[in-house]
């Protein structure tokens, strides 16, 4: 006996689905009908059935997984979603911020913390030859005469 052209044996968990009901996911689970919104991140993609040997290119870029990506979040308007985005999806350029914005930081919160463990503050360098205090000495006895 032919099947109905609505329901489809799965080859992910090998179940039996409803296309107007059920789709499955890569995960082996059924979620809702796809027209209404649900929270997975990847569903699986079923083509219409005369999609098997199309007439035109375009049939062939059809995805078979389709991804369902999260918005970008606004930095302004949501600060620590963003971070938590960008930790993901951006991290050379999140930790490089990162560590940049811990520089400034660093020349407030480091001298007392090195002055705390013992460490002092070199001697200034000269910037010129000291002077000697009193007058010039002039050298005796050795032929300058």
């Amino acid at each position: 006996m032919p099947r109905p052209s609505s329901i489809t044996s799965s080859p992910v968990a090998g179940t039996t689905l409803h296309h107007h009901h059920r789709s499955e996911t890569l995960t082996g689970r059924t979620s809702p009908c796809p027209q209404h919104p649900i929270a997975l991140s990847i569903r699986r993609y079923n083509p219409p059935p005369n999609t098997h040997f199309p007439d035109s290119i375009e049939a062939f870029e059809i995805p078979h997984i389709q991804v369902v990506a999260m918005s970008k979040p606004v930095f302004w308007s949501t600060p620590l979603r963003y971070m938590r985005w960008a930790a993901n999806e951006r991290p050379a350029i999140f930790y490089s911020i990162l560590m940049g914005s811990l520089g400034p930081v660093a020349l407030v919160a480091l001298p007392p913390i090195r002055r705390y463990f013992g460490d002092v503050d070199p001697a200034p360098v000269p910037m010129s030859y000291p002077i000697p205090p009193g007058p010039r000495k002039i050298p005796q006895g050795y032929d300058d005469e």
